[in-house]
């Protein structure tokens, strides 16, 4: 259109004036309907400017290479109105078109996603169901740490094996329920554990060892064999760790049973 604009105006001169005006209906409509690439519009301004440049110097500088009649001149200007209201419906269809496509593939999409949604949610609360309850009724201590040591979550356990209730120990620091070591050292254990966390958050890999926790009722403690893993989120890095109760070997066992006789 731009070079439609500058040769009509090479053609006839002076009295094409009117398509000045119309030369900068293209620019005004190509920047408000076509959303492309930040370079593709300085590309076609570039070009719109350059074409209205050259028709002002040549209406100053150069004569109409064939001049036309006054009667029959109008009929540029009447095929560049024409041509500019055009391209404006060509551009606003386009652009119609665009948005009514994109609104119906969203709508599209939002209908799959509340598909999969309605599908997935009772399969997830059915998963989380199983795996509380797997969770709640193991034997073992299943609970979660942050990278500082604090309990996040504590399953039913702690109840039976530390004497206790899992809420009062989540919010809390692990380190707090590890039982002191022997008379020479009562932070053995504590440093113990401390040392693996931070080796954990280093290389990643399963870690176990032993160590003793508290108990309400039990000054000595009750020996565990502690297993940590790190487990990344898109929340952050949690440790999840398990304590399973270590049984007294079958020669012990035997020795306190006679000595009770």
């Amino acid at each position: 259109y731009t070079a439609y604009m500058v040769t009509l105006c090479l053609f006839l001169g002076e009295r094409a004036g009117i398509h000045l005006v119309l030369l900068m209906v293209i620019p005004t409509s190509f920047i408000i309907y076509n959303y492309g690439r930040w370079m593709d519009l300085v590309v076609h301004a570039f070009i719109m400017v350059g074409g209205l440049i050259v028709t002002l110097v040549a209406y100053e500088q150069v004569a109409p290479l064939y001049p036309l009649p006054a009667d029959i001149t109008r009929i540029g200007g009447y095929l560049s109105w024409l041509a500019a209201l055009g391209l404006l419906y060509v551009y606003s269809v386009y652009n119609w078109r665009e948005v009514h496509q994109t609104e119906a593939r969203l709508a599209e999409e939002k209908e799959i996603t509340e598909g999969l949604l309605q599908q997935t949610i009772p399969k997830l609360e059915k998963a989380e169901a199983k795996y509380r309850h797997l969770v709640d009724d193991s034997d073992d201590l299943i609970f979660q740490v942050d990278t500082d040591g604090m309990i996040l979550s504590m399953n039913k356990a702690a109840q039976k094996m530390l004497s206790t209730m899992p809420g009062d120990m989540v919010g809390k620091s692990l380190y707090a329920f590890i039982a002191d070591g022997g008379q020479t050292d009562a932070d053995f254990h504590r440093r113990m554990v401390k040392e693996q966390i931070r080796e954990l958050l280093h290389t990643g890999k399963l870690l176990r060892l032993r160590t003793s926790l508290h108990h309400k009722h039990r000054p000595d403690g009750v020996e565990v064999l502690l297993s940590l893993q790190l487990n990344r989120t898109a929340g952050g890095v949690e440790i999840i760790a398990k304590a399973s109760e270590v049984e007294p070997e079958v020669s012990l066992r035997f020795l306190d049973r006679e000595n009770g006789r």
